[in-house]
């Protein structure tokens, strides 16, 4: 594991920790509140008669994601950048914890031409792909700390910034594909390795889990902004159509399938030029396609810039809303008879 991946899994651990922390001394204070609202006043229903009067929200948001896998190393994993959409709906529960559905449009790819190296092989190599992936997804949201603003007077005065961690779960379709001759190819129905010669190919769907850091700070009204860095860790090794049996096709051999489609999306190391001009070939160049004993997951991070509408429930969805005002010492969770 990279030891970046390894400083954003500890973070979350400590976040975590942190959440569970930051409950139990809300807790401690909030029956302290209750023992002394309750002697002064019978009118204040019990601070544990919570509810939140804004838990549904939608999002949308935008921002970059960056493969990790055959085709790149480590030092070069934000190399290549490319986009990623999202929507989706969120729920909260409390003031500590959330869950939201969202659905991802993401592209990542990588080349050997921009990552390789000479040492290694994988410059000769001379692979290259983009993927389109498509997910569906349900994730947990744990704050860092008390989500307060719900529990303010005055919703449209809330402040400060709402650090959280991201855990969730879900399901991707993937197509890696390839240009040759400036034409698009998919990847997953040709002969680009030994495996699929021995008609062994993948499945385009495979289970993925996420995990990551955000945070977010109040807009204006019930609109808020966010920022989260996540990595998803896949359960496929071929979202750049590598697995671990990297080695070119026996037929590679046989001069009528090298010049073929399939023969050349398997082995570009044709394609290099020495300094007369002449193909360097796989032989020459050491090009680096390996067969590994156990299998590897692809995965990649995302960078997201999120947008959040809050709201009561979906039949006020598009109602206008008014500043809600409450009693001296009462807050939104208070239940008023």
């Amino acid at each position: 594991m990279p030891s970046y991946l390894k400083i954003l899994f500890s973070t979350l651990l400590i976040c975590v920790y942190a959440n569970l922390y930051a409950q139990r001394k809300s807790q401690a204070k909030d029956q302290g509140h209750h023992k002394a609202t309750t002697s002064k006043s019978s009118t204040h229903s019990s601070s544990f008669d919570r509810k939140i009067h804004y838990p549904w929200s939608v999002f949308a948001g935008i921002g970059s994601c960056s493969y990790y896998g055959q085709l790149n190393s480590t030092k070069h994993t934000f190399k290549s950048l490319y986009y990623q959409l999202n929507i989706g709906l969120s729920y909260r529960f409390n003031q500590f914890l959330a869950t939201q559905a969202s659905i991802r449009y993401a592209r990542i790819g990588s080349s050997d031409s921009q990552t390789g190296d000479v040492a290694s092989g994988r410059i000769w190599r001379n692979l290259s792909f983009t993927t389109d992936i498509y997910e569906i997804a349900i994730y947990g949201m744990i704050d860092l700390f008390n989500f307060n603003w719900y529990r303010q007077a005055d919703f449209y005065h809330a402040k400060g910034v709402y650090p959280y961690a991201i855990i969730g779960a879900g399901l991707l379709y993937f197509e890696p594909s390839a240009e040759l001759d400036g034409k698009s190819y998919n990847l997953r129905s040709r002969i680009t390795s030994r495996e699929k010669e021995e008609g062994k190919f993948y499945s385009p769907i495979s289970l993925f889990y996420d995990f990551g850091l955000g945070a977010k700070v109040k807009l204006m009204h019930f609109f808020t902004f966010g920022a989260e860095v996540t990595y998803t860790y896949t359960l496929t090794d071929y979202l750049d159509d590598l697995g671990y049996d990297m080695r070119y096709p026996l037929a590679n051999k046989d001069p009528s399938f090298a010049g073929s489609i399939d023969g050349r999306l398997a082995d570009r190391s044709a394609e290099l030029l020495n300094e007369n001009g002449q193909p360097i070939g796989r032989a020459e160049g050491n090009a680096k396609r390996t067969f590994t004993a156990r299998r590897l997951s692809d995965g990649y991070f995302i960078f997201n810039l999120k947008v959040e509408y809050a709201f009561q429930s979906f039949s006020n969805f598009f109602n206008k809303r008014t500043t809600t005002h409450f009693q001296h010492g009462e807050t939104p969770f208070h239940k008023r008879k």
